[in-house]
């Protein structure tokens, strides 16, 4: 009797220990990838906006994008927003480009348009723009935030 309470006690720690490694094994893994955003693209003729961000995997493991959400900003207004639930795979020690389609804000695209208006009428030649893209991203279950500059 003693000898099976001492197995289930052993049973039950290994399972818990196991859990708890791959819990944190797991999470250093998506901790260690590397968010870039890339680029954006404004096609007015159909109305679309998109979004690049690339994603960098320098661990052996493969890791799975389950869903992004966020809103771009220019010059600290927001001009769009995503909510994508495509999953993305990406490969161990491989670098991956997402391609987001984007929803315009009424009010962000007005708002552009009379920033756009205010600077030919200034004649500013060089205007610096400044993109941002501010979500998170699920990636194997863990939700990250990503706060990210376009860099030009």
């Amino acid at each position: 009797m003693p000898y099976l309470y001492i197995m289930k006690q052993l049973l039950l720690f290994s399972g818990v220990g196991f859990l708890l490694y791959t819990f944190f094994a797991k999470k250093n893994f998506v901790k260690s990838s590397n968010f870039n955003f890339e680029s954006f693209d404004l096609d007015w003729k159909r109305k679309k906006i998109f979004v690049f961000l690339s994603v960098a995997n320098p661990t052996g493991q493969t890791l799975n994008i389950n869903a992004v959400s966020g809103n771009l900003l220019i010059n600290g207004t927001i001009l769009a927003s995503v909510e994508s639930f495509d999953k993305t795979i990406i490969q161990p020690t491989a670098k991956s480009t997402i391609k987001l389609q984007l929803i315009p804000s009424a009010l962000g695209l007005l708002t552009q348009l009379k920033n756009v208006i205010q600077l030919i009428k200034e004649k500013k030649k060089k205007t610096k723009l400044n993109a941002k893209f501010i979500g998170a991203v699920n990636m194997e279950g863990i939700s990250i935030p990503v706060d990210l500059e376009l860099m030009n």
